[in-house]
């Protein structure tokens, strides 16, 4: 059992050691359009194509990329050619806009703070990332945005790995990585296929901000800064 103190000062037992985060549904996000990329459709008179459209025929794209079978290049040479640029000059220069987009991440409010905090516990922090990105570029991003590297006691990315969260194998990985039970672990995302998939692990599953109630979830979470808690009250 883990013994900490949170922010009211009221010291509890709970048997959690380790959470793992699906960065991407909780931790962080990235603009549809961001503004290297915006700023390079101006100067070409172009218009950005919508989210969907772009979703959509990069799906494939994507999951190579995501699973490390294609290289960045050619991932965004694939995006940039769905925007409209063609000529090797112009793409090269919209690969390093889209480099640049990439590490501007965002946070929903006190995020930092909150797992800033969960590190001065004995609690382990973990992270499952489906990324085209090295876990060292993920962690460099979101230090400049005010999460230490030392925060992430495991960081895992898709192209790192060649497997794809959700996938029980990636969050046992992840799982082994902290060296502790599984039944010590929980893990925190808004995608019920991720909850069903650490339910199924036998790892807490607790839903952040779920559009609707998650069969799976253990419990549900507005913000990362009531994750203690919520824990704690299990």
């Amino acid at each position: 059992m883990l013994k900490f103190v949170y922010e009211d000062r009221v010291t509890c037992r709970m048997s959690v050691r380790a959470i793992l985060f699906d960065v991407q549904s909780v931790i962080y996000e990235r603009p549809a359009v961001g503004v290297a990329l915006q700023t390079l459709l101006d100067h070409y008179v172009l218009k950005p194509r919508h989210p969907r459209v772009v979703q959509n025929a990069l799906r494939a794209a994507q999951f190579d990329a995501n699973l490390g079978r294609i290289s960045l290049d050619e991932f965004y040479n694939a995006e940039l050619r769905i925007h409209g640029f063609a000529d090797s000059t112009v793409l090269s220069a919209g690969r390093e806009a889209l480099r640049f987009d990439a590490g501007r991440l965002m946070m929903p409010s006190g995020t930092a703070s909150a797992l800033r905090h969960l590190h001065q516990t004995e609690i382990a922090v973990g992270a499952l990332a489906n990324s085209p990105y090295s876990s060292a570029d993920e962690i460099a991003w979101l230090s400049r945005i005010g999460i230490p590297p030392e925060v992430w006691r495991v960081y895992l990315c898709s192209s790192e790995v060649s497997l794809t969260a959700p996938d029980p194998l990636m969050i046992d990985m992840a799982v082994r990585q902290f060296g502790v039970p599984h039944n010590t672990v929980a893990l925190v995302s808004r995608d019920p296929s991720f909850l069903e998939s650490a339910a199924d692990l036998g790892l807490t599953p607790v839903a952040f901000r779920p559009a609707e109630p998650i069969g799976a979830a253990r419990g549900t979470i507005d913000q990362i800064g009531q994750l203690l808690t919520m824990l704690a009250a299990q």
